[in-house]
C-alpha cells in the first residue's frame, strides 16, 4: 500500500527519527525511515508512505534459518571427519 503526503517531508524525518521508538532504519542521504508495527514495516520517504505487510515472512525465517543452520552443521561434520 502506498500513500502521499500534501507536501514533501524532507525537514520532518530527522525529528521523526530522534522522537518515535520503532524506527529501525534512517537514512539521512536517501531520505527514508523505516519503522516495524506490527504486522508490518512502514517506510517514510520524504514524498511516500508505503505499508509492507511481512506477517508470513516470520515464520519462513525461522524455517529457513534453522535449515540453514543444520546444513551448516553437517558441512562442519564431514569437515571433522576427513
Amino acid at each position: 500500500m502506498v500513500g502521499e503526503p500534501d507536501t514533501p517531508r524532507d525537514g520532518d524525518l530527522p525529528l521523526l527519527n530522534l522522537t518515535l521508538p520503532n524506527v529501525i532504519s534512517y537514512n539521512p542521504i536517501g531520505s527514508a525511515i523505516i519503522l516495524r508495527r506490527k504486522p508490518g514495516l512502514i517506510t517514510l520517504y520524504s514524498h511516500k508512505v508505503t505499508l509492507t505487510p511481512i506477517a508470513g515472512l516470520v515464520p519462513w525465517m525461522i524455517r529457513h534459518i534453522s535449515i540453514s543452520r543444520a546444513i551448516r552443521g553437517i558441512i562442519d561434520l564431514n569437515r571433522n571427519r576427513g
